[in-house]
């Protein structure tokens, strides 16, 4: 699942969130995410915390659920 091709998703994510995101979908790690898109693992983990806080979420599998419930 593509989070881009979601009709109905409502949160302010900017696209390398959403690609981010993507990644997680896909079963990737914070480091390796880092490595795929040639930044750093601090710089992962800060998109991470934009995504909680923007998503009003606490944990990996509450991300999961407000993105495969919706």
């Amino acid at each position: 699942m593509d989070i881009k091709s979601k009709p109905k998703y409502l949160f302010p994510l900017s696209n390398r969130e959403k690609e981010i995101i993507n990644y997680i979908i896909q079963g990737y790690d914070k480091k390796k995410i880092a490595e795929i898109l040639c930044i750093s693992y601090h710089t992962v983990n800060t998109h991470f915390k934009n995504i909680f806080v923007k998503m009003n979420i606490h944990s990996l599998p509450e991300l999961m659920l407000k993105i495969f419930r919706d």
